[in-house]
């Protein structure tokens, strides 16, 4: 079982690094990768043969470290292991037969080859068969169709990897090295992705380097439960690491650094502590000003509804005033006509003629109105003198008319005298 140290417990990874002791590599299946395969077995009807690619030396997505010595160490312990469907271990479809290294050119590196001889990248593969031959129908219908879609290339394989110990790798940049787990180096587990960390300490990328592991078995997998680490190939000649080849320099963390590393944590928490308070203070404020807004907008939607009011109360008084303005201006305009009919009447002037005179007048100022009445008042004095003249005139004519009947009278009454004294003395005669 994988060991934990004091600081990895404190720091509440003890369950964690023991659950998470193995990995899960995902990988592209190929139908065949060299022309060196088993003898026996491969050509029996009852039997699919297929290879894949495990794992390759260097950094994967996840930031697991595979040491080219420790996959040369592991390189046969794919062997004999279990072959399932889906992960489940009770629908155990095959095995895995046979393991190999491969170099960069996808050749194979013979087992008598010394570690100093070793390339710098290498990768491990494996030959793996499953079962066709099956007395259950729906299985053997089932694992038809399956390696069917296996040539098509829609399914994959997930291997298992368990390691006991690991160390840490850093990197910045070109420079790579690793530290050894120790009780003083401990306090690394908290950075490794693999344990819920960033993946960097001080400026340098954290991986976690597996030691004494071996491979103990893989899965049929339709969809790969971990896409990050899916490892897919155009081919199998020319394959290339993602990242450089990791090289060992056997490097110390420094009491200091150590030190400096739980007083910045410190200093974090206590940061953090802080933010969490002043977080809790402005939920509070926030919490408050949202019971504000919330009365503030009762009491505008109450007062919006009495503007309401008012505006329609405003609206009446308005249409009110408007009539009486207009009832106002027809009394004023009434009483000011009958006043300008008076004064024209005052000096003279007929009612009737003043009313006409008042109607087509009716938009002239005071002042303007003043000059008509005084103009109709001057046509009046004259019209009042031509009055009186004719008049006079008029009795002179009839003093002079009285006096020419009195004459034509009295003159009538001697003419009739005279005639009657002419009558009377022509009677005597006879």
């Amino acid at each position: 079982m994988i060991t934990t140290f004091p600081k990895e417990k404190s720091d509440g990874l003890h369950e964690l690094i023991l659950a998470k002791a193995k990995i899960v590599v995902d990988c592209e299946i190929k139908p065949s990768l060299s022309t060196w395969i088993a003898k026996a077995g491969i050509n029996d009807p009852d039997m699919f043969y297929m290879e894949s690619i495990l794992a390759s030396a260097g950094w994967n997505c996840n930031d697991d470290v595979f040491d080219k010595l420790e996959l040369w160490s592991s390189r046969e312990t794919p062997v004999h292991k279990k072959f399932n469907y889906m992960h489940n271990e009770k629908e155990i479809i095959g095995c895995i037969t046979k393991s190999f290294a491969l170099n960069k050119d996808g050749l194979i590196i013979p087992d008598n080859t010394q570690e100093e001889d070793l390339p710098d990248f290498l990768e491990i593969g494996v030959g793996s068969v499953i079962y066709t031959h099956w007395e259950d129908k729906d299985t053997k219908d089932k694992i038809a169709k399956t390696i069917a879609e296996i040539t098509e290339g829609k399914w994959f394989v997930s291997m298992e990897v368990l390691f006991p110990h690991f160390d840490y790798a850093v990197s910045k940049g070109s420079e790579q090295k690793v530290i050894k787990r120790t009780e003083s180096t401990a306090f690394l587990s908290k950075f490794l992705r693999a344990y819920g960390g960033q993946g960097e300490y001080q400026g340098w990328k954290v991986g976690r380097n597996l030691r004494n592991m071996f491979f103990s078995g893989k899965g049929l997998v339709d969809n790969p439960g971990n896409k990050r680490s899916l490892i897919t190939y155009t081919s199998f000649n020319g394959a290339k690491a993602s990242l450089n080849i990791l090289k060992e320099v056997e490097m110390s963390v420094e009491q200091k650094d150590y030190d400096k590393a739980v007083a910045d944590l410190g200093a974090t928490k206590q940061s953090l502590e802080s933010a969490k308070a002043e977080t809790n203070t402005m939920k509070t404020a926030v919490d408050s000003l949202k019971a504000e807004v919330e009365s503030a907008k009762a009491l505008s939607n109450e007062k919006n509804e009495k503007i309401k009011v008012l505006e329609g109360n405003l609206e009446q008084a308005n249409a009110k005033l408007t009539e009486v303005n207009t009832t106002l201006t027809s009394l004023l305009q009434e009483v000011k006509n009958k006043d300008r009919i008076n004064k024209l009447v005052s000096v003279g002037v007929e009612s009737s003629k003043a009313q006409e005179l008042v109607k087509k007048f009716t938009s002239a100022s005071d002042e303007m109105f003043e000059e008509v009445v005084n103009l109709n008042k001057t046509q009046a004095k004259s019209t009042d003198k031509k009055v009186e003249d004719a008049k006079a005139s008029l009795s002179d004519t009839k003093q002079e008319k009285d006096d020419v009947q009195n004459t034509a009278v009295i003159a009538s009454d001697k003419l009739l005298e005279e005639a009657k004294a002419f009558f009377r003395s022509e009677i005597v005669k006879k």
